[in-house]
């Protein structure tokens, strides 16, 4: 891949001031040598005046430093995953249900790769440790604060988990076991609204607590949500349950 000199200038102001966007950060590990390349022929260039070579001097040490590199690895991993959690909650035909699965088996893997690092981690920390990245000797620059991967990505995982138990508004103060006890009452609840998880007998009020629960929770007529909900059992189609409408309405 070619990059224009306005791409390129682009991602150095980008490199300096240490975006971590994720097509910034593709472009930079794909097309490393060439901007390895671009840096040190702008820090070589007569027509250049001094301050300029010495800030294409900085940008070419800062990028091929063992600490850059191992960063923009680990970013690399971080952004991918995050992205792809991003594009599967944009899914507007998931429930609430579905979706907190996705940011569940998200957190599994960043617990995953804390230990058994992903494929871009991998690269750059066996490349570092051969002092040479896409034939780019590297060297160590201690001004740039160097990433711990394990740390890094069981943060991450612990932050995404700890946002799945805010259900409550922030102006309430509620202990961490508390709020997680409330929103697994709230996916609980959410499953009785999915036939797959009916038994084949059930009792007739079966699932009234839960649409009680949820009708407060969403706001909705209680009473008017149940007896949508019994039709909705005996009918087996929510969807000319005009009764049980505002409900799955507010959850979807």
């Amino acid at each position: 891949m070619t990059l224009s000199q306005k791409t390129m200038l682009v991602i150095c102001l980008r490199t300096v001031v240490g975006q971590n966007n994720e097509l910034v950060v593709l472009i930079i590990f794909n097309n490393f040598r060439a901007l390895y390349q671009y840096f040190t022929t702008a820090a070589n260039d007569g027509l250049r005046t001094s301050k300029e070579k010495s800030k294409y001097l900085g940008l070419q040490r800062h990028l091929a430093s063992i600490e850059f590199v191992t960063n923009l690895g680990i970013m690399y991993d971080a952004l991918c995953e995050l992205a792809d959690l991003s594009t599967s909650l944009r899914n507007r035909s998931h429930t609430f249900t579905q979706a907190n699965r996705c940011i569940q088996r998200r957190i599994m893997v960043f617990d995953s790769i804390a230990e058994n690092y992903g494929p871009r981690t991998k690269e750059v920390i066996d490349s570092c440790e051969e002092l040479s990245f896409k034939s780019i000797p590297l060297i160590s620059n201690k001004a740039i604060l160097k990433i711990n991967p394990l740390q890094f990505f069981r943060s991450l995982s612990y932050n995404l988990g700890s946002r799945l138990f805010t259900t409550q508004s922030s102006n309430v103060s509620m202990q961490g076991n508390e709020l997680k006890n409330i929103y697994t009452q709230l996916l609980s609840d959410l499953d009785v609204l999915g036939p797959k998880n009916w038994s084949d007998q059930f009792d007739i009020q079966y699932g009234d607590s839960a649409i009680r629960r949820l009708a407060n929770v969403f706001q909705v007529d209680a009473r008017s949500a149940i007896n949508g909900f019994r039709e909705f059992k005996d009918l087996g189609d929510s969807s000319t349950v005009l009764d049980l409408r505002p409900l799955v309405t507010a959850i979807n």
